[in-house]
């Protein structure tokens, strides 16, 4: 009778998650490409648009913030947004926009140079620079820099720089690209960046540009890139409608691609309420993900095995969002219908 129990307890534990999965239909056209979670609403940015489309908590449609432009208000080059005390803060092209969640325009900024900006809550701001080596002695070589600036995007002072390898020697193509990936705490007060070349997890910047925690890689949870992998790969690339035309170009691309032999440690990193992150892995098995949750000091929590079938390993859209104790992710069935799907977290 105790072994049996001890079974129960264990089902529920895999099983209660994914029978608690909720999906909800969402009404939108378009492709989209970033979810964030502020309070209650949904804030998602179309592509096919060029606007970010707001949904209450039971996700029926409010409003649109920003439209397809190069004007006021208007987005040409999206390259992402922020939600700090209510309001949105929207990067296009050479710009940075503030929304009210209602639409409204409450300022623009021009950007002096082509770079993007994450804002604090102190209107300090972090800008992420890439450029070429000075002598420009290397063209597989690529400076990224982290700058410090104030709200007129003047320099304050140098955060990180780092030198790496675009490209592997003898090929044109890296099947992961390992640029920095840069996180913000949803209430403004630190950002998190990752160096999946140095082997380093993640970092974390405070509202003055310090870095106040390094976090290594573990490596234990990495997976080896397989045979079987890559000509998933070679299929994917295949079904893309220009390779269609032209298959012989398809294949010398393919020839041309560097796979490492273990995926990155990292595919995204997502903030949530409380100040956590969760980082989202490579690691797979059936239908569940390994998510690994840290505190915004950099404590490791927890390893979560969550139901995620939001995107395949190929995609980098930012699909995911947290809530208090649960995960939403976006899907598409076969018929091309758009659900958010809603899955309890583990307490």
């Amino acid at each position: 009778m105790k072994d049996f129990k001890i079974v129960f307890v264990l089902i529920l534990l895999f099983v209660y998650p994914v029978l608690c999965k909720e999906m909800i239909p969402l009404k939108i056209d378009g492709v989209v490409t970033h979810i964030k979670l502020d309070k209650d609403d949904f804030y998602l940015f179309n592509q096919s648009d060029s606007s970010i489309w707001r949904f209450d908590k039971s996700l029926h449609f409010v409003n649109k913030i920003g439209r397809s432009g190069e004007g006021p208000g208007e987005i040409s080059v999206f390259s992402g947004f922020s939600i700090i005390d209510g309001q949105l803060y929207v990067q296009s092209g050479s710009k940075i926009m503030i929304f009210d969640p209602n639409g409204n325009l409450i300022e623009e900024m021009r950007i002096p140079r082509t770079s993007k900006f994450h804002v604090f809550d102190n209107r300090n701001m972090v800008e992420y620079a890439i450029t070429s080596p000075k002598d420009h002695s290397d063209p597989s070589q690529q400076v990224e820099n982290l700058y410090l600036c104030d709200w007129h995007f003047n320099r304050k002072k140098l955060i990180f720089s780092t030198t790496r390898t675009v490209v592997t020697p003898g090929f044109a193509f890296e099947a992961f690209v390992n640029t920095l990936q840069l996180t913000q705490a949803l209430d403004g007060s630190g950002l998190l960046f990752n160096q999946p070349d140095k082997g380093i997890l993640f970092n974390i910047i405070d509202q003055n540009g310090n870095i106040v925690r390094t976090v290594q890689e573990k490596n234990e949870s990495r997976m080896r890139i397989t045979d079987r992998f890559k000509k998933a790969f070679e299929t994917k690339l295949m079904s893309d409608p220009r390779m269609k035309r032209n298959k012989e170009m398809a294949l010398q691309l393919f020839k041309q691609i560097h796979f490492p032999k273990h995926f990155p440690e990292v595919h995204s990193v997502h903030a949530a309420p409380g100040g956590v992150f969760y980082i989202r892995t490579y690691t797979r098995k059936n239908n569940m993900l390994l998510y690994k949750k840290y505190s915004s000091e950099g404590r490791f929590i927890a390893d979560l095995w969550l139901e995620d079938d939001s995107q395949d390993i190929f995609e980098s859209k930012n699909l995911q969002a947290f809530a208090e104790r649960v995960l939403f992710y976006l899907q598409e069935n076969q018929d091309g219908e758009l659900y958010m799907v809603k899955v309890p977290l583990p307490e």
